[in-house]
């Protein structure tokens, strides 16, 4: 295993507007000079934990959907951008800065020209890969896209219930003329091309699971006000995306709807101490204690096994029984009595299920 060498870690948000100009702060002592929100990861905490923390404190702003888009390492400091693609909220901080929408040549007179010099380079590539400046801009999410659950109906060109989705999926068909709109309330789609497939699920528990409507209600205690509401991976994203592209693919019988304080009690009371027991186990180099490496994704480094040259050997009723393990842990610790109809513990597991599965097996 190549050496890990003990590095400060900090996360900053790069957060555009419709014009393309980014979302600055300023130095305390200098209005004038601005960088981009953000900070030093506090002990005990992970990345995503402190660019959402940093953000909120210094631009009032909630991050809802953001992924690590640049990083660069010194000798001191492991530094790393996260692209936001949805937030909410309005720009108000009780912080000394001043908070406005700048461009780079604006950033790039601040204390950190040179890394933001580099950071605009970084994004002109990228442009060029999206073919377009606007794949890369932030939306600001309103009250009714906040839900997770549209249950939009899109039906296959012989009639059959394809998946569930959001209006946002069915408008996408229809500007592009890939549907015709076929009923109301909820609106549903009939697709006017030949799909590759017949849509969600492949047993016949799978699709009943994934056509039946949800309620976008929180799954512990039941409020369904969508400003308090918002998503849970109950298998968490850092381990998942190490998973293969058939379980990545099936990901949302994982997602669920929570509010925001009995998340951060799940998070901060029963997951955080089972990732770093999880990390202790298995040898793996966890952000919250501030070792990274160049040669560890720099945002899911907490991932159990994370040894790229092991994790393809990991058999896979071991990854079932990992997954059947989160989702037990979920409901016993946090006994929640509005999951969505037909969820299961065993949704796509294939291991004989009178096998005992608990999380203190891993430790």
């Amino acid at each position: 295993m190549p050496e890990v060498r003990k590095s400060k870690l900090a996360a900053t948000a790069l957060i555009f507007d419709e014009k393309f100009r980014v979302l600055g702060v300023s130095r305390k002592d200098d209005p004038s000079m601005f960088g981009l929100p953000g900070g030093k990861v506090d002990e005990g905490e992970t990345l995503e934990e402190a660019i959402v923390r940093e953000v909120k404190e210094e631009t009032g702003l909630e991050l809802l959907e953001f992924s690590p888009f640049y990083f660069r390492e010194d000798t001191d400091y492991v530094a790393v951008v996260f692209l936001v693609t949805e937030y909410r909220g309005e720009i108000q901080t009780e912080e000394s800065g001043v908070v406005k929408w700048v461009t780079f040549e604006d950033l790039k007179m601040g204390a950190f020209s040179e890394y933001n010099s580099n950071l605009e380079q970084y994004i002109t590539f990228m442009k060029k890969v999206f073919s377009s400046s606007q794949n890369l801009a932030s939306r600001k999410i309103g009250v009714e896209t906040k839900k997770l659950y549209g249950n939009c109906r899109v039906y296959h060109p012989d009639g059959s219930l394809m998946f569930l989705c959001r209006e946002k999926k069915i408008n996408w068909y229809l500007k592009r003329d890939l549907a015709v709109i076929v009923g109301n309330d909820p609106i549903s789609i009939q697709l006017t091309f030949e799909p590759n497939g017949k849509g969600a699920g492949v047993t016949e528990a799978e699709k009943a699971y994934y056509l039946a409507p949800k309620k976008n209600i929180c799954v512990v205690c039941g409020t369904d006000n969508l400003e308090e509401l918002t998503k849970h991976h109950v298998v968490p994203r850092e381990y998942r995306a190490h998973f293969e592209e058939i379980r990545k693919n099936r990901s949302s019988h994982d997602i669920v709807v929570i509010c925001k304080d009995d998340h951060a009690r799940y998070e901060n009371t029963f997951a955080t101490p089972l990732k770093k027991q999880l990390a202790k186990k298995y040898g793996v180099r966890n952000t919250s204690r501030s070792e990274v490496s160049k040669y560890y994704k720099i945002y899911n480094i907490a991932l159990m096994m994370l040894d790229y040259e092991r994790i393809s050997k990991v058999p896979q009723h071991k990854i079932e029984k990992f997954i059947v393990m989160w989702r037990k842990h979920f409901v016993e610790t946090m006994n929640p009595n509005y999951m969505p109809e037909m969820w299961s513990i065993y949704h796509g597991i294939t291991f004989k299920q009178n096998e005992p599965t608990s999380w203190h097996e891993f430790l």
